[in-house]
């Protein structure tokens, strides 16, 4: 199973986003994956989530020196590209992957652009929405709960061979531990992840070391 690394905002600042980068090399995990938005993406959040976003939003600079972090010492980095500058800028750097998150699997000219990288790409997308998505060959389907946080429960009597992988939004490591196991073909494990607690996604991601305990 190959395991990415959701770091989403779960990191102060880009000298702690490295040591998320760090901690992927340290376990061996696939991809450490971080998110790309604009104030248009997140103009209706609220309040202090809007800070806390706002605080953590990337520029292309900031994704370069992410990426090249990662080269440096040989783990992959790749990005969720939320607006079509954002795949512009991933081509510049020079990414591998691209993750298209479950709110823009409809978003068909931001896929469009994507799909002209001819870069793998995961695709989040709901228990049943996955037929449509098969007639691009770079995409890589993933099963999503969009619920933060979801439940173990949500994922049970899921077909999980009509998929490549999973996002997990859950709280702990159980789907983790389930999936580990061989009858499920899970080829790619998501997971939101955190170097400590007090981060806007405590309640649907785990620690490096809860990580590492399964692993």
């Amino acid at each position: 199973m190959n395991i990415i690394a959701e770091c989403a905002v779960n990191w102060v600042d880009l000298k702690e986003a490295k040591r998320m980068i760090d901690e992927c090399k340290r376990l061996g995990l696939f991809a450490a994956k971080f998110q790309l938005y604009n104030i248009d993406t997140i103009k209706d959040l609220k309040g202090e989530v809007f800070n806390y976003c706002f605080d953590r939003m990337l520029e292309k600079e900031d994704a370069k020196e992410l990426f090249d972090h990662g080269k440096s010492i040989n783990q992959e980095v790749f990005f969720t590209p939320m607006f079509e500058d954002a795949v512009e800028w991933c081509e510049e750097i020079g990414v591998n992957y691209y993750k298209i998150r479950f709110n823009d699997n409809t978003n068909w000219s931001l896929q469009r652009a994507i799909v002209k990288t001819m870069k793998s790409t995961f695709i989040s997308l709901g228990k049943v929405s996955y037929d449509y998505i098969m007639k691009e060959s770079t995409f890589i389907p993933f099963l999503c709960i969009p619920k933060y946080p979801s439940l173990y429960s949500d994922y049970s009597g899921i077909d999980f061979k009509r998929f490549k992988g999973v996002s997990d939004h859950t709280s702990g490591t159980l789907l983790l531990e389930t999936l580990q196991d061989e009858k499920y073909p899970c080829h790619y494990f998501e997971k939101h992840v955190r170097l400590r607690d007090g981060t806007l996604e405590d309640a649907w991601s785990i620690t490096f070391n809860d990580l590492e305990a399964v692993l």
